[in-house]
């Protein structure tokens, strides 16, 4: 009955002392292999914080955001604004929606834009490069715009009021400012000849 009673006692510790290394080693849980890379997250809400994918080609952007943890693909964007400051390399990624920093959802749509060189998409001039005529004589307007391969009507408004953002006979704005097709009209706006007023003194 004694050595009953030690080998039960001995088996006891045995199993105990076999719990508690199962449970230092990890037990039942996933090893590394199976850890997801880690992802930078504002704690309790749950979201991600963009990263940066300007100067990537979309496949690295791709492969970012799935190491980062976001679910989805990045979806190229043909009608989204070019940004401003940024790299005008063919085939890299100039411009994102979110921006980086910002917090999106892990499933969130990422939208980029890919510099496609001068025409940046075929057939199509976007808000940048109408933008650029602000300020040109229509001359050069015309010029410019015919270079980025433009053969539509260029038709010309003269406002009736003077604006101080341009000089006079210099264009101020241009239409459709967001975006048109190489053979769709544009529409120059101009200021008039002079800004002299012709009202009554007081």
């Amino acid at each position: 009955m004694r050595n009953s009673s030690k080998t039960g006692l001995l088996l006891g510790v045995l199993a105990l002392a076999g719990c508690s290394v199962m449970g230092s080693l990890g037990g039942g849980t996933t090893g590394t292999a199976g850890t997801a890379a880690p992802t930078a997250t504002a704690g309790g809400t749950g979201k991600i914080v963009m990263i940066d994918l300007v100067g990537k080609t979309a496949d690295e952007a791709a492969e970012s955001l799935r190491t980062a943890g976001f679910t989805s693909s990045p979806e190229v964007n043909r009608i989204m604004l070019e940004c401003e400051g940024t790299t005008k390399e063919v085939g890299r990624i100039s411009c994102q929606a979110p921006q980086a920093g910002a917090l999106a959802d892990r499933y969130a749509i990422i939208n980029i834009t890919v510099h496609e060189g001068a025409h940046h998409f075929s057939g199509s001039l976007v808000r940048a490069q109408l933008a650029k005529v602000r300020g040109m004589t229509i001359a050069e307007a015309k010029t410019y715009l015919k270079g980025l391969g433009h053969d539509g009507e260029v038709a010309v408004w003269e406002q009736p009021v003077f604006s101080n953002s341009c000089a006079a006979q210099k264009v101020c704005d241009v239409s459709p400012e967001g975006g048109t097709g190489i053979h769709d009209p544009v529409t120059l706006v101009i200021n008039p000849n002079s800004n002299v007023d012709i009202s009554l003194p007081p």
